[in-house]
């Protein structure tokens, strides 16, 4: 009877005292933006529509950007960037945050991403007038400058939202800044100065931490190009290391739903320190001609998640729920306005089902 009672108390402590692993599972989005699927008239009513079916997916997290521009449309550089910042429209991005956390979703918020189309323009009555309609990118204003808007925008930004969000990723894929220029999403030769990107960083980290020194930091590194000596370089920035993988973003056939997991492995066994988690991930379902299809997005899906909690991640953001289903880009991002699982007409694609048994098998 003594040992049995021993035995009972043994295993009450062993289960209390076990570390229970907290998964991240849901999805990434570009930002406060809702395609036609979405129900709604308001901007409060595609909120509440819009979390409630991530909820019925079983989606427990939403990373989004949150770019300068969605709260300031036009800057003087010569200005202060605080005053400037605070005065902005923030209304729709408080209410964003105030949904998600009235639904129960956590939210992950990238700040200081650097996107050509996410940063504001030159105001006509300022000190550059004469470069009105102008982005603020580091090549037009001067990369101290740049770094000055960015780092007040993050500081901001934490301190209306650090009750709330805990995980803030600073910048997002600068380990292919430079190769991005190439493709139109930023601009100026700065991008491909690694000085330049590594005091943007360091600058975003002290900026986050500074506000909320409980937050937590990440980076999304895309790894379809290269990422191993990229997370090295940054490593000191980084509570959480963040990837992202697209390794059929060009053929449809056969699907790599697995490579995403071999690349958290590589991750896991490299930086056994830091939790890893996958940041972006997808498979579109169009064009045809490519062989992307929906029964082989939901293969994708399948293979990616497991292969990414089976390599030892720490979490699975899909890129991205719903997306608008319009073939109105031309050339090898044809692929874009397709990753979602929700098809033009608001039903659910093959791939809905499938990152819903996901999300309750790894739960």
């Amino acid at each position: 009877m003594q040992l049995k009672n021993l035995f009972i108390i043994w295993l009450f402590i062993l289960l209390s005292c076990r570390n229970e692993e907290v998964r991240i599972l849901g999805f990434s989005g570009g930002g406060p933006w809702y395609p036609h699927q979405v129900n709604g008239e308001t901007d409060e009513e595609k909120l509440e529509n819009f979390t409630d079916l991530l909820r019925e997916i079983g989606a427990e997290w939403f990373r989004m950007g949150i770019p300068i521009i969605a709260v300031r449309e036009k800057i003087d550089p010569c200005e202060g960037p605080f005053s400037q910042l605070q005065n902005g429209e923030w209304a729709l991005v408080e209410k964003t945050v105030a949904t998600f956390e009235k639904k129960g979703i956590s939210l992950i918020l990238a700040v200081g991403v650097g996107y050509t189309g996410g940063l504001p323009f030159i105001s006509e009555d300022g000190c550059l007038k004469e470069m009105a309609g102008e982005r603020i990118h580091p090549h037009i204003i001067g990369k101290d400058r740049y770094i000055e808007f960015t780092t007040a925008f993050a500081r901001i930004m934490v301190r209306k939202f650090k009750n709330f969000v805990k995980i803030w990723q600073i910048e997002n894929e600068l380990n292919v800044a430079c190769e991005t220029v190439a493709w139109g999403w930023r601009e100026g030769n700065a991008w491909c100065e690694r000085e330049f990107l590594d005091s943007l960083i360091e600058s975003l980290y002290h900026a986050v931490k500074e506000e909320d020194p409980d937050a937590k930091t990440t980076h999304n590194f895309h790894t379809d190009l290269h990422f191993k000596e990229d997370i090295k370089r940054w490593y000191e920035y980084l509570d959480i290391i963040g990837l992202d993988a697209y390794p059929n973003y060009l053929v449809g056939e056969p699907t790599y739903g697995r490579e995403v997991g071999k690349r958290v492995g590589i991750a896991v066994r490299l930086f056994p320190e830091k939790p890893v988690i996958v940041l972006e991930t997808g498979y579109p379902t169009f064009p045809e001609e490519r062989k992307f299809s929906e029964e082989n997005q939901a293969k994708y899906i399948r293979d990616a998640i497991d292969s990414t909690f089976e390599n030892g991640g720490a979490g699975f953001l899909y890129f991205t729920f719903i997306t608008s289903e319009k073939d109105e880009i031309k050339g090898l991002q044809r692929v874009e306005p397709f990753w979602g699982v929700i098809r033009a007409d608001g039903t659910k694609k093959e791939g809905y089902w499938a990152l819903k048994e996901g999300f309750e098998k790894w739960k």
